[in-house]
């Protein structure tokens, strides 16, 4: 199997284990308890990949969104001040 065709068979099966998992946090980035509210999806987003170095997303839980939405709260004031 040639290199490209082994990368879309190791992406189709990350797609379909990933695909079956859903989770939720306690909150969504709206929510009132975060300064930056409905401003920091960037942040939210790196946040999460960070989150992703030290925990495989499969294995998230409620608490992995929770500190996810914390930390992209908060690194948005410090890049923004917001």
């Amino acid at each position: 199997m040639e290199e490209a065709e082994a990368m879309r068979v190791k992406v189709r099966k990350s797609l379909v284990y990933c695909s079956t998992m859903v989770i939720h946090g306690t909150r969504h980035q709206g929510a009132l308890v975060f300064t930056s509210r409905g401003r920091q999806c960037i942040s939210n987003s790196a946040a999460a990949l960070v989150d992703h170095l030290n925990k495989s997303i499969p294995t998230w839980e409620t608490h992995d969104l929770d500190h996810i939405l914390d930390q992209g709260d908060n690194l948005h004031s410090i890049l923004f001040g917001h």
